[in-house]
């Protein structure tokens, strides 16, 4: 006879009642429960119903005149249909989410300069779903205070008006072999690289393909996977007749394991803008004007080289916690005078990643972009209001107060590289509660 789920519960939760506390049983038994809340086949409430009634039944092989509870086998029928016809997508979807409360102080000096104090908010909620065995699909939205890639913060103004809601993701990821991704549609970057050249809120749309292997796991050398990454990404569909503006990204990349010491990772990337050479930047639905233009229009051509590493010492002279040296550098190939295109960016970061309480990170950076180093859509949008022709300091500091949520504050001290634009210094102190 085929062995039913909710028959495994009430023997797991037998075993809990009738075992001691130190028998292998009760272990047993709650592996068996933990894994089955796990996967969405049955809830706390279940527990806690099948232990009453497993109990009652206990009385009654200790009470002989005692009766067994009216119903405990329709109970069991029902739950085991609710579990059987329960499809498995939606026990394999998973929710997530976060809410980030801003004050942001902005001080522009200078003859032409200006001040701004605003507090903010960032919205953003998604599903990410197993179809099957080999096909995935995620969705998110957010907020924004337009469709601009480079942020989903909204200002708190206008009389209590509504806000505005964003698809910010929405993508397909197949996989068929355990080497191999194909992603289409709207996504976070597939590539590594830092916020230098990518402000974090861009969402990618296209196509991509990601291959990667692991080589020398077990061995006496260091256990590194290796990775090839490629995509096309449409950015503007020219409807007066010129071609498309289009994106197409090569990277290879690799990820070192230094035994418990040390973990190196690193990429090479090649970005090629196709068609934005003379593209009228009044056709752009983002508009950042640090580029060299020509008549209008962008004058130079991007094919732009990029590598970037981390180096991860995990516990550095045993000073109990990790530090994180920071490198990337760009350099557009294509630009005709060889001059005011390069990009760099140094850093060091201490501590690791925020998720629960008492966890910390102290970052601080410098980068520098010359004007035609990138396409100026594109980089942090906080460096110097966004753009290339701009070079500076950025400190943060994340503490988690409690788990799953972070107070944290960040620090901008930028100007122009060359010309008289204002210079920047943004100062933002943000809460952020993740679900």
């Amino acid at each position: 006879m085929k062995v039913k789920i909710i028959g495994i519960v009430f023997l797991a939760v037998g075993l809990m009642l009738i075992s001691g506390p130190k028998v292998f049983a009760d272990q047993q038994a709650e592996i068996i429960l933990k894994a089955l809340i796990n996967k969405g086949i049955i809830t706390q409430d279940d527990i806690d119903n099948a232990a009453k009634e497993v109990k009652e039944v206990k009385e009654v092989t200790t009470d002989k005149k005692a009766e067994a509870p009216e119903g405990i086998e329709e109970r069991v029928t029902a739950l085991e249909k609710n579990a059987k016809d329960t499809p498995k997508w939606v026990k394999n979807t998973e929710f997530s989410g976060d809410l980030r409360l801003r004050y942001e102080m902005i001080e522009k000096p200078g003859p032409n300069g200006e001040n701004d104090n605003r507090t903010r908010i960032r919205f953003r909620y998604g599903a990410k779903t197993k179809v099957n065995d080999q096909l995935k699909i995620g969705f998110g939205l957010a907020t924004g205070s337009s469709d601009a890639p480079t942020s989903t913060n909204q200002t708190l103004e206008q009389e209590f008006q509504s806000k505005v809601i964003w698809l910010n993701y929405a993508y397909a990821q197949y996989e068929p072999t355990k080497w191999l991704s194909l992603i289409g549609g709207k996504f976070e970057s597939p590539f590594f690289h830092t916020d230098m050249l990518w402000d974090s809120d861009i969402r990618w749309d296209g196509f991509t393909a990601k291959s990667k292997k692991t080589y020398f796991k077990g061995t006496k050398l260091p256990e590194t996977e290796l990775s090839l990454a490629g995509g096309y990404f449409p950015l503007d569909n020219n409807t007066a007749g010129e071609s498309d503006l289009a994106l197409s990204v090569f990277q290879i990349g690799e990820e070192m394991k230094i035994g418990e010491a040390a973990k190196l990772k690193s990429g090479l990337a090649y970005y090629n803008f196709h068609n934005i050479e003379g593209y009228s930047t009044a056709a752009l639905e983002e508009e950042k004007s640090t580029n060299s233009a020509k008549n209008g229009g962008i004058r130079e051509k991007f094919r732009v080289l990029s590598p970037t590493i981390e180096l991860t010492f995990n516990d550095l002279l045993g000073i109990g916690f990790p530090v994180t040296l920071i490198g990337e550098y760009a350099n557009n190939l294509a630009v005709s005078n060889d001059k005011d295109n390069d990009a760099w960016r140094a850093g060091v970061q201490f501590g690791k990643k925020v998720k629960k309480k008492g966890d910390w990170m102290v970052l601080g950076q410098y980068s520098r972009l010359e004007k035609d180093s990138f396409v100026d859509i594109f980089p942090d949008g906080d460096l110097n209001s966004g753009g290339t022709n701009a070079r500076g300091w950025e400190l943060i500091i994340d503490y988690g107060i409690v788990d799953n949520i972070l107070l944290g504050l960040d620090y901008y001290n930028s100007r122009v590289v060359s010309g008289t634009k204002a210079n920047d210094q943004v100062f933002e102190a943000d809460v952020v509660i993740k679900f």
